[in-house]
């Protein structure tokens, strides 16, 4: 089966490599290089993130789980484990249950948080390193025989007599794409900072703050702008998240910036994995819409779109 992919980014590449493992001979057409895609911008921490919370999102969580764990034996592969905490300076807030699923969850009293932090809970979780993870998963990609071809695709119908299956892994871009107007927005600002030696992630349920260390670099955000589809850098926002993070350590005060990076989350009320027969000549399966959790559920999205070319029910169940 010759399969082409439109999109670059993890959930274009991760459905590329699941096609590719069951006998498929794929190509990914990406208009923008990995540095310009949402997917370099990720804090890429395993949680599901701005995305619906269902049974088939917490089966596909689980499947991307079982993935990552089975790469950490690679330090090529940019996976390892953070114990992530999450705190509010609300002492009467109700951790919501959705957290206390993730694994080994407890809550914190007062005196376990930073800071004036009032309460909050800890989770061990998997993060992936983007500038490690996604080139490594390129290059296994490219060696198992795909191809990956910078070129912008318009209509689906541009691809149709050459290929026998076409996926739609468009993100951002399915908007207008396929003039899906579920899809909508969350920009994302995000500073990268050489990591002066920290190694706890943590995160807050106020606002947007987050700092996410991966080995030479900390990853600090950010922002959730909902329907705002600038990418350039707000600087005041750049100032505002480093700012933020100086409270929380010394040694985050002054730090040397390496980059400034904005991506556009995904958003849709439910994830779109589907297949459909209309749209050309060839059968076309859509998978999309995976808002914040791109990193989070890539690889479970990209096992139901490998059933579904097989003509196999999808595990998880699907949604238009």
């Amino acid at each position: 089966m010759k399969s082409a992919v439109i999109g670059g980014g993890i959930t274009g590449l991760t459905t590329a490599l699941a096609l590719q493992e069951s006998g498929a001979k794929v190509e990914i057409f990406s208009r923008d290089s990995f540095e310009k895609t949402t997917s370099y911008a990720a804090g890429a921490i395993s949680y599901p993130y701005g995305v619906e919370d269902s049974p088939r999102t917490q089966e596909w969580y689980r499947q991307n789980d079982e993935v990552l764990l089975s790469m950490m034996d690679n330090p090529d592969a940019g996976v390892f484990w953070a114990n992530w905490t999450k705190c509010t300076y609300d002492p009467d807030l109700e951790i919501p249950e959705f957290f206390m699923r993730l694994r080994d969850a407890r809550v914190l009293s007062e005196a376990e948080c930073p800071q004036d932090y009032k309460k909050g809970m800890v989770a061990r979780l998997l993060v992936m390193h983007v500038g490690r993870y996604y080139p490594f998963l390129r290059k296994k990609f490219e060696a198992g025989g795909g191809t990956f071809t910078m070129r912008e695709i318009k209509n689906l119908k541009e691809l149709e007599k050459d290929f026998d299956l076409i996926v739609n892994a468009t993100g951002i871009n399915a908007r207008h794409f396929v003039n899906d107007e579920q899809v909508y927005p969350m920009r994302g600002q995000v500073v990268i900072i050489k990591n002066p030696g920290i190694d706890f992630h943590f995160a807050t349920f106020e606002g947007r703050n987050y700092f996410y260390p991966r080995y030479e670099e900390i990853l600090i955000g950010g922002s959730a702008d909902v329907g705002e589809w600038d990418l350039t850098p707000d600087d005041a926002l750049t100032n505002q998240i480093l700012s933020w993070a100086a409270t929380l350590d010394p040694r985050l005060a002054n730090p040397e910036v390496l980059s400034v990076r904005v991506g556009l989350r995904p958003m849709r009320p439910e994830v779109r994995v589907e297949r459909d027969e209309q749209s050309c000549a060839v059968p076309v399966i859509h998978n999309y819409g995976q808002g914040g959790a791109g990193y989070t559920i890539a690889w479970g999205c990209a096992y139901e779109v490998r059933d579904l070319a097989l003509g196999k029910a999808g595990k998880a169940g699907r949604a238009a």
